[in-house]
Protein backbone atom coordinates (compact mmCIF):
# COMPACT_ATOMS: atom_id res chain seq x y z
CA UNK A 1 0.00 0.00 0.00
CA UNK A 2 1.31 3.44 -0.83
CA UNK A 3 2.71 5.50 2.00
CA UNK A 4 0.03 7.28 3.94
CA UNK A 5 -2.82 4.99 2.87
CA UNK A 6 -4.31 3.86 6.15
CA UNK A 7 -7.33 1.96 7.43
CA UNK A 8 -9.43 5.14 7.58
CA UNK A 9 -8.66 5.84 3.90
CA UNK A 10 -9.84 2.40 2.82
CA UNK A 11 -12.93 2.64 5.03
CA UNK A 12 -13.79 5.96 3.39
CA UNK A 13 -13.22 4.57 -0.11
CA UNK A 14 -15.51 1.67 0.76
CA UNK A 15 -18.15 4.12 2.02
CA UNK A 16 -17.74 6.16 -1.17
CA UNK A 17 -18.63 3.05 -3.18
CA UNK A 18 -22.11 3.29 -1.63
CA UNK A 19 -22.34 7.10 -1.70
CA UNK A 20 -21.34 7.48 -5.34
CA UNK A 21 -23.46 4.60 -6.57
CA UNK A 22 -26.50 5.94 -4.71
CA UNK A 23 -25.85 9.45 -6.13
CA UNK A 24 -25.73 7.95 -9.66
CA UNK A 25 -22.22 9.36 -9.98
CA UNK A 26 -21.06 6.94 -12.66
CA UNK A 27 -17.65 8.55 -13.25
CA UNK A 28 -16.95 8.94 -9.53
CA UNK A 29 -18.01 5.38 -8.78
CA UNK A 30 -15.90 3.94 -11.61
CA UNK A 31 -12.91 6.01 -10.44
CA UNK A 32 -12.83 3.93 -7.25
CA UNK A 33 -11.83 0.85 -9.25
CA UNK A 34 -8.50 -0.31 -10.66
CA UNK A 35 -8.09 -0.43 -14.43
CA UNK A 36 -8.82 -4.18 -14.66
CA UNK A 37 -10.86 -5.12 -11.57
CA UNK A 38 -12.16 -8.59 -10.85
CA UNK A 39 -15.89 -8.58 -10.14
CA UNK A 40 -17.67 -11.56 -8.60
CA UNK A 41 -21.36 -10.94 -7.96
CA UNK A 42 -23.03 -12.94 -6.65
CA UNK A 43 -20.16 -14.52 -4.74
CA UNK A 44 -20.60 -17.91 -6.41
CA UNK A 45 -20.64 -16.49 -9.97
CA UNK A 46 -17.84 -16.83 -12.47
CA UNK A 47 -15.37 -13.99 -11.97
CA UNK A 48 -15.52 -11.24 -14.58
CA UNK A 49 -12.76 -8.78 -15.35
CA UNK A 50 -12.53 -5.22 -16.54
CA UNK A 51 -14.23 -1.88 -16.20
CA UNK A 52 -16.68 -2.77 -18.99
CA UNK A 53 -18.37 -5.19 -16.57
CA UNK A 54 -18.96 -2.35 -14.11
CA UNK A 55 -20.07 0.07 -16.83
CA UNK A 56 -22.59 -2.44 -18.17
CA UNK A 57 -24.01 -3.11 -14.70
CA UNK A 58 -24.36 0.60 -13.91
CA UNK A 59 -25.85 1.43 -17.32
CA UNK A 60 -28.24 -1.53 -17.13
CA UNK A 61 -29.70 -0.21 -13.89
CA UNK A 62 -30.15 3.20 -15.48
CA UNK A 63 -31.76 1.71 -18.62
CA UNK A 64 -34.29 -0.19 -16.52
CA UNK A 65 -35.25 3.01 -14.72
CA UNK A 66 -34.24 1.61 -11.33
CA UNK A 67 -33.15 3.78 -8.45
CA UNK A 68 -30.74 2.09 -6.06
CA UNK A 69 -29.96 3.38 -2.58
CA UNK A 70 -27.11 1.63 -0.78
CA UNK A 71 -27.11 2.05 3.00
CA UNK A 72 -23.86 0.86 4.58
CA UNK A 73 -24.24 -0.38 8.15
CA UNK A 74 -20.78 -1.63 9.00
CA UNK A 75 -17.38 -1.36 7.32
CA UNK A 76 -14.47 -3.43 8.58
CA UNK A 77 -10.94 -3.01 7.18
CA UNK A 78 -8.03 -5.38 7.65
CA UNK A 79 -4.87 -4.70 5.68
CA UNK A 80 -5.85 -4.02 2.05
CA UNK A 81 -9.26 -5.67 2.40
CA UNK A 82 -12.61 -4.30 3.48
CA UNK A 83 -16.01 -5.81 4.17
CA UNK A 84 -19.19 -3.75 4.02
CA UNK A 85 -22.49 -4.96 5.42
CA UNK A 86 -25.25 -3.06 3.66
CA UNK A 87 -28.86 -2.90 2.58
CA UNK A 88 -29.66 -2.04 -1.02
CA UNK A 89 -33.07 -0.55 -1.66
CA UNK A 90 -34.24 -0.82 -5.27
CA UNK A 91 -37.10 1.36 -6.48
CA UNK A 92 -38.75 0.35 -9.74
CA UNK A 93 -40.53 2.69 -12.15
CA UNK A 94 -43.91 1.32 -10.97
CA UNK A 95 -43.15 2.47 -7.41
CA UNK A 96 -42.36 -0.98 -6.04
CA UNK A 97 -39.43 -0.95 -3.62
CA UNK A 98 -37.48 -4.02 -2.58
CA UNK A 99 -34.57 -4.49 -0.21
CA UNK A 100 -31.63 -6.84 -0.23
CA UNK A 101 -29.05 -7.29 2.50
CA UNK A 102 -25.53 -7.88 1.23
CA UNK A 103 -21.95 -8.14 2.31
CA UNK A 104 -19.50 -6.76 -0.24
CA UNK A 105 -15.84 -7.68 0.07
CA UNK A 106 -13.20 -5.43 -1.45
CA UNK A 107 -9.49 -5.93 -2.09
CA UNK A 108 -7.56 -2.74 -2.79
CA UNK A 109 -4.45 -2.34 -4.92
CA UNK A 110 -1.33 -0.41 -3.89
CA UNK A 111 -2.93 2.86 -5.01
CA UNK A 112 -6.03 2.25 -2.89
CA UNK A 113 -8.32 1.40 -5.81
CA UNK A 114 -10.69 -1.56 -5.76
CA UNK A 115 -8.93 -4.44 -7.52
CA UNK A 116 -11.49 -7.08 -6.55
CA UNK A 117 -15.13 -6.89 -5.48
CA UNK A 118 -17.12 -9.89 -4.36
CA UNK A 119 -20.78 -9.53 -3.45
CA UNK A 120 -22.61 -11.87 -1.10
CA UNK A 121 -26.27 -11.17 -1.78
CA UNK A 122 -29.19 -11.93 0.50
CA UNK A 123 -32.71 -12.62 -0.74
CA UNK A 124 -34.81 -9.84 -2.25
CA UNK A 125 -37.60 -8.77 0.11
CA UNK A 126 -40.30 -6.11 0.06
CA UNK A 127 -39.06 -2.89 1.64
Amino acid sequence: MRAGLIRADLAERTRQYAVRFTARDRAGWLALFADDPEVIEPADATPQHGRAVLEQAFDGIERQGLTVRIEPHEIIVNGREAAMYLHAFIARPDGTVTCRAAIDLFTFDEAGRIARMRGHLGPVQPA
